[in-house]
């Protein structure tokens, strides 16, 4: 395993801030890991450039040295799917731009993280969704899910979608975007156990700010590394 393409069942589900925390474990465990963050919508700007912080969270989170243009080949201003957040700022997305930054990364790291934009069917370019994309880097991927009501859904949705393609999934990775816990975020994981022969690699508990710099720690404690260290 050179690659693994984290993607998530819908945005807002928290692939960022699971692909720092792996970054960070793997680190730690001694493995040189990139990061990439190809398509970045939502970026601010300034002086004269954008700020993909994603993309620069991810880079902090990792230690990596490589430029920001090759982790996030394309930040977008507006806050939408790239193919409508690039037209409306009249870019191109070039799907071969994406590819030779991935293998520049890849080649200079032993695993390399890729995190994507909203779900796998999220649109690229006109003929080009997230899945396709997956697809052309031939990386396995790790699902990121949320524990709430409508996770079941989602998550078995996306993971039939990708075993369509023939897509490898190492994992799932349950995260816990909400404060409160109801009966669903109880009962969802050992429901998506019974429906999917898929290993769950674990649970993330929910963050506040201050869990920002114990990320280690946390990841450690609740995330199955194996897969990871398998490469």
């Amino acid at each position: 395993m050179k690659a693994v393409f984290v993607t998530g069942t819908d945005t807002g589900v928290g692939k960022t801030i699971v692909s720092a925390g792996i970054a960070i474990v793997l680190k730690k465990k001694g493995i040189n890991v990139g990061v990439m963050k190809p398509i970045e919508s939502g970026c601010g700007f300034r002086d004269g450039r954008f700020l993909p912080k994603d993309a620069l969270f991810l880079k902090k989170a990792s230690g990596v040295d490589d430029p920001i243009e090759d982790i996030c080949p394309y930040p977008l201003s507006y806050p939408l799917a790239p193919k409508v957040a690039a037209s409306l700022e009249k870019r191109e997305i070039k799907i071969d731009v994406i590819k030779n930054a991935f293998m520049r990364i890849s080649s200079r790291h032993e695993l390399t993280l890729v995190e994507g934009i909203g779900g796998i069917m999220v649109p690229i370019i006109d003929d080009i969704l997230v899945v396709d994309l997956i697809g052309m880097l031939n990386i396995a991927v790790v699902l990121v899910t949320h524990a709430h009501l409508g996770t079941l859904n989602h998550t078995l949705l996306t993971i039939d979608k990708l075993k369509t393609r023939g897509i490898d999934i190492v994992g799932i990775i349950i995260n816990h975007i909400q404060a409160k816990e109801g009966l669903a975020e109880i009962t969802n994981k050992e429901v998506l156990k019974h429906f999917t022969d898929i290993s769950i690699l674990g649970s993330i508990p929910y963050l506040r700010k201050r869990d920002l710099n114990h990320l280690s720690h946390i990841f450690e404690e609740s995330i199955n590394f194996s897969p990871f260290l398998k490469h």
